[in-house]
């Protein structure tokens, strides 16, 4: 005997999470297509450019700081920081208030690199986004929204 379940949403494809998980993946494709081209993955270019705007307000960056602000796992920072800095795109220095801690800066490379990698992202961004038309500010500053009652 069949048992039917109950659903919100007549068909997968239109259900909010599945939507979601569409468009993400679609767009961590592009971006990674994209970035291919300067030789960065996304991680790499999300704390490239973390490390660059905490810099520019002449704030102390830490390793652990990074992570939380970025969202990436502890252990993957540690490994694409290590990247990074073997590129000479960043540099970690010894805290002077607390030894345990780095601190993190982007080089006069990884500034240049940054720039160029910008310019890709929101290329891809404005496209992809831009498929929503008159509502991409709306869609925008929803994506906000749900982004800060997760945080």
């Amino acid at each position: 005997m069949r048992c039917r379940v109950r659903v919100k949403y007549p068909k997968l494809s239109q259900t909010p999470g599945f939507l979601l998980w569409q468009i993400s993946i679609e767009w961590q494709r592009l971006q990674r297509e994209a970035l291919a081209n300067l030789d960065l993955t996304h991680v790499q270019f999300v704390l490239l450019a973390t490390i660059h705007s905490i810099e520019s307000k002449n704030e102390m960056l830490s390793q652990v700081k990074l992570s939380s602000i970025a969202n990436v796992d502890a252990m993957m920072t540690s490994h694409v920081l290590r990247s990074l800095e073997k590129r000479n795109l960043v540099k970690r220095e010894k805290n002077p208030s607390d030894t345990r801690a780095m601190i993190l800066s982007t080089t006069q490379e990884g500034r240049d690199l940054l720039t160029k990698a910008l310019k890709v992202v929101e290329e891809v961004d404005s496209k992809y986004l831009g498929r929503a038309g008159e509502d991409t500010q709306d869609l925008v500053n929803k994506l906000k929204k749900l982004t800060q009652a997760s945080i």
